[in-house]
């Protein structure tokens, strides 16, 4: 079923970069909105269904109300899948856009740290002074380890996300593909 409702909705592409994310979000809720939209055909195909299987025979009645309830479960399945596609991506793209502004802020920050270190006098008058060149040296080399180990973390968390997304979004019925 996910994968008929990936083939019919365009769904296969997989995004690459966030506004490519962004526009699968969208395509997704078009998608949605319009098997939304198909609700009153919906109704007039179940009051047909309906009035057909009252005048059949009751094998006939019986074929019909479950052909009837599985057309109803597909479209319930569509909108759910597309329920549940639309909130991943979203997720997806809370975390990009948020490691999208560490690392804006990691590049300043290194920035900052490159500022400092260049400020520094390197031209020694005396030994105290080379003290405290090499205890400002030692700050900032504090201060780029922490914030290395941070942009890790946070890299190897989206890492993980992004392929969780991927995995679950476009390789869960992969054993039924076989």
């Amino acid at each position: 079923m996910t994968a008929n409702l990936t083939a019919m909705f365009g769904l296969a592409s997989k995004p690459t970069t966030l506004t490519s994310l962004k526009s699968a979000i969208s395509r997704t809720d078009s998608h949605s909105k319009v098997l939304r939209e198909k609700k009153s055909e919906l109704d007039t195909f179940n009051d047909v269904a309906s009035s057909i299987e009252s005048l059949a025979d009751t094998v006939n009645r019986h074929k019909i109300h479950e052909e009837q309830l599985a057309i109803n479960k597909r479209i319930k399945d569509a909108l759910q899948i597309l329920k549940d596609q639309k909130e991943k991506l979203a997720t997806v793209a809370l975390q990009w856009e948020d490691f999208d502004c560490k690392c804006k802020s990691f590049c300043s920050n290194i920035s900052t740290q490159e500022q400092k270190f260049s400020a520094l006098e390197m031209t020694f008058s005396s030994v105290l002074n080379m003290q405290e060149s090499k205890s400002k040296l030692q700050v900032i080399e504090k201060i780029l380890s922490i914030m290395t180990e941070e942009i890790v973390c946070h890299f190897d968390y989206i890492f993980k996300s992004f392929f969780n997304f991927y995995a679950k979004t476009y390789f869960s019925d992969y054993p039924q593909r076989i």
